[in-house]
């Protein structure tokens, strides 16, 4: 945990350019987007991966129908010439099923999906933050509209004055207090989600070693019956169906090996979007308080050069494209459900 804590946080630090208002915009308003895209992907991904190791653990191994009968001669004629006087059939038959082996394993994975059924309700403040989006795009775009509209009456040579003054600083604080409400609701929810997350990492070694045991009983159960129908004089076709058994018993933990493993990568995957995503919104929200911070400092004929290196409409441009990154995303995920 401390280990995936500490990845977490270098995840942060080193997160991609804010939602930048003083930077330049183009890396921003790609990097960004392109976090919550494959945030919204990740988690999407890792639900199915949920979904999909349920359904490969929960193959049965069995039962395999074991059928075998054949006729030899059991008695010659005493006089010889190999005359037979006696034919014997013998008819074997077993159903034999090895879900049972699997019992270790189901017990691990009952813990790890009593953890993943908390992924719902650790997600859900996340999800409220990316629902909100398009109503947070909305809201940034008036108060932006408001510095914008002071920004355009300095060029047109009206002011710089108090009242513009007033109107930006008022505007740009209303501006930072979304933001900071944003990135907190957003930092509440990702680090509850990585709790999850880390959680079901945390099982991989467990479920490791559950997967091999339930391979070696399936195996070992399959060779004590193999040896006890060694007492039966009909053998035709039995290795056969042996082999066939172990087919199935390899198919069986192949399949449940690559749904563990896809479930790990995509756990890893959401936990690394969601960082770098949360980490462009904190930041974000510290350069609004710098901002404020210079608009203080800013004298009345400073003010429209000032504002014409925020970039407003950049940063406007960006929530817009976030906001449709979600809409995208989420419809990509509507028609995936609807398919499926």
């Amino acid at each position: 945990m401390r280990r995936a804590a500490a990845r977490l946080l270098h995840l942060l630090a080193m997160a991609a350019l804010a939602l930048g208002l003083l930077h330049a915009p183009a890396m921003a308003q790609n990097s960004n987007t392109a976090a919550l895209e494959n945030a919204l992907r990740q988690l999407a991904q890792f639900q199915r991966e949920v979904a999909n190791m349920r359904n490969a653990v929960r193959q049965p191994l069995g039962p395999y129908p074991l059928y075998t009968q054949c006729s030899w001669c059991s008695e010659h004629a005493w006089w010889g010439l190999g005359m037979c006087t006696r034919t014997t059939t013998e008819t074997w038959s077993q159903n034999v099923d090895f879900t049972w082996t699997r019992n270790q394993l189901d017990q691990v994975l009952a813990r790890a999906e009593r953890d993943a059924g908390n992924l719902g309700t650790a997600y859900a403040p996340t999800q409220a933050w990316i629902d909100s989006l398009p109503a947070f795009s909305r809201a940034f775009d008036a108060n932006a509209d408001r510095v914008l509209a002071v920004q355009e009456q300095i060029r047109q040579g009206i002011g710089p004055n108090d009242q513009q003054r007033q109107t930006a600083t008022q505007a740009l604080q209303q501006l930072s207090s979304d933001m900071e409400r944003s990135s907190a609701q957003l930092k509440a929810g990702t680090q509850a989600l990585a709790v999850s997350l880390q959680q079901q990492s945390a099982y991989r070694e467990q479920i490791r070693l559950a997967i091999e045991g339930a391979d070696r009983s399936a195996q070992e159960a399959l060779r004590q019956i193999e040896q006890a129908a060694q007492s039966h004089h009909c053998q035709d076709g039995l290795p056969q169906k042996f082999n066939a058994i172990r087919d199935d018993f390899k198919r069986s933990i192949q399949s449940i090996s690559a749904a563990f493993q896809q479930l790990d990568s995509s756990s890893r995957g959401a936990e690394t979007g969601l960082a770098a995503l949360l980490g462009a919104v904190v930041t974000s929200q510290t350069d609004m308080q710098s901002i404020l911070d210079l608009l203080k400092a800013a004298q009345n004929d400073k003010l429209g050069s000032f504002l014409e290196r925020l970039h407003l409409n950049a940063a406007k441009q960006q929530w817009h494209d976030l906001a449709n990154a979600y809409t995208r995303v989420a419809r990509e995920a509507a028609l995936a459900q609807g398919g499926g």
